[in-house]
């Protein structure tokens, strides 16, 4: 649609609309706009209208609603005064909507209202109690905070926004008790035993388990005593914590890794070369050659572990090349084929039928690849079982496991028929030398999970008694161009955030972006609000991803 036209039919519906950018700047500004303020799109075009328009008491106001609709919560009702150029003053109410653009991104907002100055002034004459009452409402629905408002005997009389999401409550819960939908709502509705923020992990009707922290104060409602509660969903700050501290121990780890590693091999390389040596020794008894035998076995495994550490402590910034996953799964499994054998351990591998392309660095694939099978083999014990394969799997299962995600996918999986890990031990799999499984280095599955994550996907274990224990690589599969191709711009120069790379193959999101994520325990805003990232990425699909796109 033309711009010409686009002005046409906005002159034309006959209700004040404007759209403001990102930065609240005036993109549109149509005819009942002009005359309701006395000013012209060509004079407002490109400032801020909270600036230009709105009295510094509500400009922030403004701004806080059009933050909320580019959080994704739109429509949004909002209400504000415009000074007109004259002097004199309106008062407006609007409703703000998302416009999206192709990638389903929030691009701008589109507010369309009505002039309520002679409604308002009509309202201030029925009494303080009702402009406050409204006042109230206002506020509340326009914090980012959850409010509920309740009456001595539980029963809910209000709730913004943001509790309506975070608690699940229907529209009917009006007017019912808030047990009847939050098992633990009395807890919520009642007074501290000490001053200082609550927090609470609720369980609401959907089943679903969040986090919350929340101030209860006592306040008049109808006529009688009530309750005010106000709290904020903790789910997303106890994810970044937890990602902080991840990031912090992998750092301690490397350290530690680093030294033990280099400490270790010229120990053990002294070790073996002697046990070496007096193996040679064809006057010595059976006995001590038997105990030679297996001092060297020892010093192998150890300079083996050793030489895991130090392959850990390496960058995990990858270099992507598009590759067949045959190719590259082929190359990653062929130094255990040996390795199984040598332990007596049936090893199955059942290649995908077609052949996926990943964009991939080979050796950081190859380390985190082997860091699973090794352990695997391990983990199975003598004339034990491990099966690996690998296939792109059925659309509608890529759906239930990354809900929203619409790219293709591939899959690894290794199983092994080893002893059970505990639901309590799963927590610790993937963290630094929190290997619970036998025969385990503690650092080579940590290593595993950052290399996956660096290459967008996801490593997952499932480990049930009386199934085999099984570890999944999900990785984005099939054609993948270079950040700075999406846009057509020069090469090494991201065309979405503008970026410059260092060189072909390399995508920004995983090396500055992963880079800032390790540091921080957030993917930097430039990623959030990248098409690229959200294509090529399964984070942006994963829960507490905050700019996270709507399905499809």
């Amino acid at each position: 649609m033309s711009a010409d036209l686009v002005a046409i039919l906005l002159d034309a519906v006959g209700v004040p609309v404007f759209v403001l950018d990102r930065e609240g700047r005036v993109v549109r500004f149509n005819e009942a706009c002009r005359e309701l303020s006395g000013y012209t799109l060509e004079e407002l075009r490109g400032t801020s209208l909270a600036e230009r328009l709105l009295p510094e008491d509500e400009a922030n106001g403004l701004r806080i609603a059009c933050e909320q609709v580019f959080a994704g919560r739109s429509p949004l009702h909002h209400e504000h005064s415009w000074k007109r150029r004259d002097g004199g003053r309106r008062r407006l109410a609007w409703r703000l909507h998302a416009l999206t653009d192709q990638a389903g991104a929030v691009a701008c907002v589109v507010a369309a209202g009505h002039d309520v100055t002679e409604e308002r002034r009509r309202a201030e004459s029925h009494g303080a109690l009702v402009a406050s009452e409204e006042l109230f409402r206002t506020v509340i629905e326009n914090v980012p905070s959850g409010v509920l408002v309740a009456d001595v005997q539980g029963r809910v009389v209000l709730a913004n926004g943001p509790a309506q999401e975070w608690l699940a409550l229907p529209v009917e819960a009006i007017g019912t008790r808030l047990e009847q939908w939050v098992p633990q709502g009395g807890e919520l509705l009642s007074a501290p035993r000490r001053p200082g923020r609550r927090q609470l992990e609720l369980q609401i009707a959907d089943g679903t388990r969040r986090w919350i922290g929340f101030d209860t104060v006592s306040c008049p409602v109808a006529g009688g005593e009530g309750w005010l509660v106000v709290f904020r969903d903790l789910g997303e700050i106890r994810r970044a914590d937890r990602r902080r501290r991840r990031a912090e121990r992998l750092t301690q780890a490397r350290a530690l890794a680093a030294g033990l590693g280099q400490e270790l091999q010229p120990a053990i390389g002294s070790v073996l070369a002697g046990a070496q040596f007096l193996e040679q020794e064809a006057a010595l008894p059976a006995g001590s050659k038997l105990v030679l035998s297996t001092l060297s076995q020892s010093a192998r495994k150890l300079s083996r572990a050793a030489q895991e550490y130090i392959e850990g402590v390496r960058s995990t910034v990858p270099a992507p090349r598009l590759l067949p996953l045959g190719k590259v799964m082929a190359e990653a499994m062929d130094p255990f084929v040996g390795l199984a054998a040598s332990r007596a351990v049936k090893l199955e591998i059942v290649p995908s039928d077609g052949d996926l392309l990943l964009a991939v660095d080979p050796a950081h694939f190859r380390r985190a690849v082997g860091a699973v099978v090794s352990q695997a083999i391990e983990a199975a014990g003598r004339e034990g079982r491990v099966h690996v394969e690998w296939k792109e799997p059925p659309f509608e299962m890529v759906r239930r496991r990354v809900p929203g995600f619409q790219g293709r996918l591939a899959s690894i999986r290794v199983a092994d028929g080893g002893p059970t890990v505990a639901e309590d031990d799963l927590r610790r799999v993937f963290r630094p030398f929190g290997n619970v499984r036998a025969g385990g280095g503690g650092f080579g599955l940590a290593a595993a999970y950052e290399i996956v994550e660096a290459h967008g996907g996801l490593l997952t274990v499932v480990s049930r008694p009386g199934e085999d224990t099984t570890f999944e690589i999900l990785l984005p599969s099939g054609e993948r161009p270079a950040c700075w191709e999406h846009e057509q711009r020069p090469e090494g120069l991201c065309g979405v955030c503008a970026l410059r790379t260092d060189g072909p193959g390399y995508c920004c999101w995983s090396v500055t972006g992963h880079k800032e994520r390790a540091e921080t325990g957030q993917w930097p805003e430039r990623c959030r609000d990248c098409p690229v990232f959200r294509r090529w990425s399964l984070a942006a699909w994963q829960p507490g991803f905050t700019s996270m796109p709507p399905a499809g």
